[in-house]
């Protein structure tokens, strides 16, 4: 149960904090998406304390971008891959 929060938490902000700008804007609706689908399955299966987490994780996340992005300007400066290498890592 607590691993689904962190799954739910985690990844909306490794996306905030880490995704390269480039891939975030080619990608949003896709991220989008799929975090949709995930919290309307988590809805369907409201009784199971799994969806229950997922769906607080992913609220954590959601209010945790405000910190992510302050994260993100130290973040992207440094970065050292470049976006076509992390874009050929998702396909």
């Amino acid at each position: 149960v607590l691993a689904s929060y962190y799954v739910g938490r985690n990844t909306i902000l490794v996306i905030a904090r880490n995704w390269p700008g480039a891939l975030l804007r080619r990608h949003w609706r896709s991220i989008l998406s799929a975090q949709l689908r995930i919290a309307a399955a988590a809805l369907r299966n409201w009784r199971g304390a799994a969806a229950r987490a997922r769906l607080r994780g992913q609220l954590a996340g959601l209010l945790g971008i405000p910190g992510a992005l302050a994260a993100r300007r130290r973040i992207q400066p440094g970065r050292r891959v470049s976006v076509q290498s992390v874009e050929s890592l998702l396909t």
